[in-house]
Formats: C-alpha cells, sequence, structure tokens
C-alpha cells in the first residue's frame, strides 16, 4: 500500500492451506481485504481445536455432557461406551456420576480422579498454559501419537494444527476472546470466496495459482518439510515439488518475495534444499533454442540445440559451434541472455 501497489496485484502463496491460517488472522487483525481462492477449513472447525476447546470449557464447568463425553478418552481412560450411557441417564455431570454409580474398577475410578484434578488446575491457568497443560500434562500429544499410528497417518499434519492454536491462542487472555476470534475468522474465511473479483490480496496454494498472474507476489515457508512437503520421498515426488515451486515464482510479473524463516513453532527450520539450485533452476528455463545469448569470451551467439544436464550447443557469431555447461557458466557469470538482468548490450 505504501508503495502504492494495488491489494489487487498482490498475491500470498504457499505449498499448503495449514499455513493460511496465521496469514488469515494477521490480515483480519490489520483489516487487509483478502481472498481465499482454495477451499480452506478454518482453525475452528478442525476437531483438534474442537477437542481443546471441550476441556478448557469442561474446566469451568463440570456439567458440560457434551464436552464430557467427547474428551473422556482424549487421551484412554478406558471408560467403554456403555459405562457412558449408564452414567448420561444420572445426569449432566458425567465425571461424578461416573465415580458415584460404582460401575467402574479401581484404576478406572483413579483415570477419572485424575482428571478431575486436572479440569480444577486447567481453571487456574491462563488461557495458554492451560492449552500446554493439555497437551503435556493431560497427555493429549501421546493420543495424538496413537491415533496416527492406529490411522497409519503421519503425526505432523495434526500437530502442526495444534501449534497453529498456540500461536492462536497466545494473542488472547481469556477463552471467551479466544473462540470469539476463531469464530470470527471461520466466518471472514467464508466470506472471502465472494471477493474474488473485487481488489482484495489474493492467498492461494501453489496449485491453486497455475493460470494466474499478479504484479508482485510473496511466497512463504520456503523451507525443508514445507517446500518440499514432507509427505514428498520419491525422487519424481521431489522433482513434483521443484516444479511447483517454479509454478508459484513465476506467477509473479514484477516482484518475487520468498520468506524463508530460521524456525516455526518455536523450532529452527532449514532454508529449501532447492533455494541452492534456484538460480540455475529458472536460468535453464530460459535457455531454449534459439535464444539469443551472450558469452564472457566467444560474444553472441544462438543457442542451436538443448541438451541433458544443462548442456547447450551454441552457434555463435564468430563462426564457431560449441558446446557449454551452461549450469557453470551461468553460475560463474560466463554467459548472459536477452532478457537477463546482467545482459551484455
Amino acid at each position: 500500500r505504501k508503495e502504492g501497489i494495488q491489494l489487487g496485484d498482490m498475491a500470498v502463496i504457499y505449498r499448503t492451506n495449514i499455513q493460511a491460517r496465521s496469514i488469515v488472522e494477521t490480515l483480519l487483525s490489520a483489516n487487509i481485504p483478502f481472498c481465499l481462492r482454495d477451499g480452506m477449513s478454518s482453525l475452528y472447525e478442525q476437531w483438534i481445536t474442537k477437542d481443546i476447546l471441550c476441556y478448557l470449557h469442561l474446566a469451568n464447568n463440570l456439567n458440560e455432557l457434551e464436552y464430557a463425553c467427547k474428551i473422556i478418552n482424549k487421551p484412554k481412560r478406558y471408560i467403554s461406551k456403555a459405562n457412558i450411557e449408564i452414567a448420561k441417564k444420572e445426569g449432566s455431570n458425567l465425571l461424578l456420576n461416573l465415580l458415584q454409580l460404582g460401575i467402574l474398577t479401581q484404576w478406572q475410578n483413579d483415570y477419572i480422579q485424575e482428571l478431575l484434578f486436572d479440569l480444577q488446575v486447567l481453571k487456574e491457568k491462563s488461557l495458554i498454559d492451560a492449552i500446554r497443560y493439555i497437551r503435556h500434562h493431560i497427555g493429549y500429544d501421546s493420543y495424538l501419537n496413537e491415533y496416527a499410528n492406529y490411522r497409519k497417518m503421519p503425526s505432523l499434519s495434526l500437530f502442526e494444527v495444534l501449534e497453529d492454536i498456540e500461536d492462536s491462542a497466545q494473542n488472547y487472555q481469556t477463552l471467551e476472546e479466544w473462540e470469539n476470534a476463531l469464530k470470527e475468522m471461520s466466518q471472514e474465511i467464508k466470506d472471502s470466496v465472494k471477493r474474488r473479483n473485487a481488489n482484495v490480496l489474493t492467498l492461494t496454494t501453489m496449485h491453486g495459482a497455475k493460470g494466474l498472474e499478479f504484479d508482485t507476489v510473496f511466497i512463504i515457508d520456503v523451507v525443508e518439510g514445507i517446500i518440499p512437503y514432507h509427505k514428498s520421498n520419491l525422487e519424481e515426488e521431489i522433482e513434483e515439488e521443484r516444479r511447483l515451486l517454479y509454478v508459484g515464482m513465476t506467477r509473479a510479473k514484477k516482484q518475487l518475495y520468498l520468506y524463508i524463516p530460521t524456525e516455526k513453532h518455536g523450532k529452527p527450520v532449514a532454508p529449501s534444499s532447492f533455494i541452492q539450485n534456484l538460480k540455475e533452476t529458472i536460468y535453464l528455463e530460459e535457455l531454449k533454442k534459439d535464444k539469443i545469448v551472450y558469452h564472457k569470451n566467444l560474444g553472441r551467439g544462438r543457442i542451436v540445440k538443448v541438451l541433458e544436464n544443462g548442456i547447450i550447443e551454441v552457434q555463435f557469431n564468430n563462426g564457431e559451434k560449441r558446446k557449454i555447461d551452461s549450469i557453470y557458466c551461468i553460475n560463474n557469470a560466463i554467459i548472459t541472455w536477452e532478457g537477463d538482468d546482467h545482459e551484455k548490450k
């Protein structure tokens, strides 16, 4: 805005939708209008968020029957559905009903007593400390690991949601403030779809950015584990990730910014391995047959053939035809070409 660039001429591009949540929250707080091009579930709609909210609400009121039912076995406390149904008939305080009915074993009773104690502790803690207590003391993190193993799925995506929850909650003092903010963000995400053709900032995944162009593009989180994505292990999958980054970068007509943080969620992260050969990747895309190039020693020439591994065959104006290692020449500023910022005149 300060530089006179219209919001509609800018885009924030990311690898996965989960990265957009923190961006959305920041834009909302700054009153910057935006449009989400890809479908995205809000943090409020995530089942993990619902579980955390259940714990927090139950700590404030033990008579919240629905919340107690949802988290009583998260983590496992081995309370059967049959016993839960029996206890529900006795009133809204599920945990006390289970203890008073005498239908549990001693070790099951111990689990319920421990849960009641933990809920009392939660009630006395700040919002962010309560969430951390649920994760690490009550054992919600362990529950998610068991859930991921049972479902035969990587746990990283589940813990990304938990980290987003902490990042979001630390900006608020009370449960009510935080939950209201989550609801507002959820509604804003739904409403943003209607702004697709308006003069607003575009948020999109790399997949969703195909075919689009913007004067200014910001690509966020260009770090290992995100670009390339942590699930990409096979060589062809890695190459697809590299191609996706290239797609995102070439959406920019004038300015391109790559955001490479040194840490995420308090943990150090490394720059994407793609960054190391980014320059040659972009330049090699430019070096096609009939492209005019300028060699530091041989002068002007035309590419007549593009071979494997970055080798090009060039017919120079002085009559010489040579095979050149373009990667070596690019990295050592030996060749430039028409359209390159360092093109020789």
